[in-house]
């Protein structure tokens, strides 16, 4: 299979973050193709626009709101970011799957009648607009997306995870 430059750059960003991805997601049961496409939609991974320094897990983008390479906002989550475990991508990579599982809690409880797709896009959307917005968009009758950043967030990142999982299904495998 022949890949495109693009996915060619987004595995080797991938690559130094592979094992801790996987073990992250493992942890917090979440697929680790849609937490590295997670990484790459909030930095780059850490070489998105806007994103300083470059390569640096301790660095910011959003106008110095969002902190390392899951843009963690410093708005909303100040005490984590000036901790001193948020200089490692271990914890960095914990925290934002520990919000992503606690929005995918939350979306479960107020709508146990979503069904699996619609539950991730949920969850995803609420990484980036917040829960509230994502609640209200639910219960309007919205697509959760509606809410976001470019009003695509939750569908680029399943898009992006199902190109990486087509061009290297052993990305996140266990070697032994």
């Amino acid at each position: 299979m022949v890949l495109n430059p693009f996915t060619l750059r987004d595995l080797a960003r991938i690559a130094p973050f592979a094992p801790t991805l996987r073990v992250v997601a493992d942890e917090f049961t979440l697929d680790p193709f849609m937490f590295a496409a997670l990484g790459l939609r909030e930095s780059g991974l850490t070489y998105g626009r806007g994103y300083s320094p470059k390569g640096s897990i301790i660095g910011w983008g959003d106008h110095e709101n969002g902190f390392g390479p899951f843009q963690i906002d410093k708005r909303y989550h100040a005490a984590f970011i000036n901790s001193s475990a948020a200089t490692f991508l271990p914890a960095q990579a914990r925290y934002a799957a520990g919000l992503l599982s606690s929005s995918r809690r939350r979306v479960r409880k107020h709508f146990p009648l979503l069904s699996g797709l619609l539950v991730v896009k949920a969850y995803l959307c609420a990484y980036n607009a917040g829960f509230h917005r994502v609640k209200m968009a639910l219960t309007d009758g919205k697509d959760p997306d509606s809410v976001t950043t470019g009003a695509d967030y939750s569908i680029w990142i399943l898009r992006k995870a199902t190109v990486l999982r087509k061009a290297r299904p052993s990305l996140f495998s266990v070697v032994t």
